[in-house]
């Protein structure tokens, strides 16, 4: 479900840029409680958050991870339980074959 971030959550002197106040199209903004919610940077990577409760009439307020940048306002976020990452490839292959053993020959003393 796609949803609009409008805002951070401030007070008279304090801007939290954790908080985030997001509008959703859902008519029931309630039952949206307790999902989860990512930001996709412009670089690509996910930020992960949740929301935490309901705010005024039909917007919510999710508590991010990471603090967002200003110019996340206005963007919009992803609000589900699953987001489709793509699959990156090992970096490294692992050994199918076991190394050979090595003999370790007794001294005499």
């Amino acid at each position: 479900m796609e949803a609009k971030i409008v805002g951070f959550r401030k007070n008279r002197y304090d801007v939290y840029p954790n908080y985030c106040i997001i509008k959703a199209d859902e008519e029931t903004p309630g039952k949206l409680i307790g999902q989860k919610v990512f930001w996709k940077t412009p670089s690509g990577d996910l930020i992960r958050g949740k929301i935490v409760r309901i705010h005024g009439r039909d917007s919510l307020l999710a508590r991010f991870k990471k603090g967002l940048p200003g110019f996340a306002v206005g963007q919009g976020v992803e609000i589900g339980t699953k987001v489709h990452r793509p699959v990156l490839e090992p970096q490294r292959k692992k050994r199918t074959t076991k190394p050979p053993v090595r003999k370790v020959e007794k001294k005499d003393s």
